[in-house]
């Protein structure tokens, strides 16, 4: 069974701002990623207090993925630009 994704309000604001700040073809590799994501969501590394987060593939889109898994969703807590200060998002569920 497939998970769906859910975001929270924050992550998705995130993303939404990526899109537009970020080099061309951000799109594309932030929807392969989700992609991976939803069909290995245990593939990527715990990132303690139960996240895992999945970095996107090239330096050319400094961003990581933090999400976390339950028994019928993934739900996106941040898409967080690397330069950012990290754990901001912790307190996000």
């Amino acid at each position: 069974m497939k998970l769906t994704f859910s975001f929270h309000r924050q992550a998705q604001a995130e993303a939404t701002a990526a899109f537009h700040e970020a080099a061309e073809g951000f799109q594309k590799k932030f929807t392969d990623l989700l992609r991976l994501i939803q069909q290995y969501p245990e593939a990527f590394p715990e990132y303690g207090d139960g996240f895992r987060k999945a970095v996107m593939p090239r330096k050319k889109y400094p961003y990581t993925i933090f999400y976390r898994l339950t028994a019928k969703r993934i739900r996106i807590v941040a898409v967080a630009h690397q330069k950012r200060k990290p754990g901001y998002w912790k307190h996000r569920r």
